[in-house]
């Protein structure tokens, strides 16, 4: 239970810096699976880049992390960051003003982190019951030794 309320209190921390490390091979050659996580992400998560949407993905940030990316395409955002996903749609998306639902503007950090704390509070709930439980049977456990003991009588006439 303890490992669940420490891990929870890091998850922010956490998650950003594993998506920090994953997004720097964004679109390399040699990591397709990192692509294809990162697509997936923002697509199911309805978001953009890590924590501060889709500026992320450009070389604006004094700490570029998507630095393959930015290489290639240092002003667009992935399409897989857009409303309406097609073709190009994320072209220049990084450094414009965005408009109302183009692409997501929310960083997925902070979305990923709230449905991992949604599923947190269910291990919670199955790590407090895994303590309770045994306890309850052993202190039910006494209780029907004391009743027995106490009318044994009734039972062994």
């Amino acid at each position: 239970l303890a490992t669940v309320i420490v891990f929870g209190q890091e998850l922010d921390s956490q998650v950003e810096t594993s998506a920090k490390a994953q997004l720097v091979y964004y679109k390399n050659p040699n990591y397709e699976e990192v692509t294809t996580a990162v697509d997936t992400i923002q697509r199911e998560l309805e978001c953009c880049g890590v924590a501060n949407g889709p500026i992320d993905w450009s070389n604006g940030r004094r700490y570029s992390f998507a630095t393959y990316w930015i290489s290639k395409r240092s002003k667009d955002t992935p399409d897989s960051c857009c409303v309406e996903e097609t073709i190009d749609c994320g072209a220049d998306m990084a450094v414009k003003d965005i408009e109302k639902d183009t692409v997501w503007t929310q960083g997925c950090k902070n979305v990923l982190v709230e449905k991992l704390k949604e599923q947190l509070v269910l291990l919670r709930v199955v790590a407090g019951l895994g303590i309770a439980l045994p306890f309850l049977g052993t202190v039910g456990s006494f209780y029907l030794r004391k009743f027995l003991t106490d009318n044994s009588d009734v039972f062994y006439e």
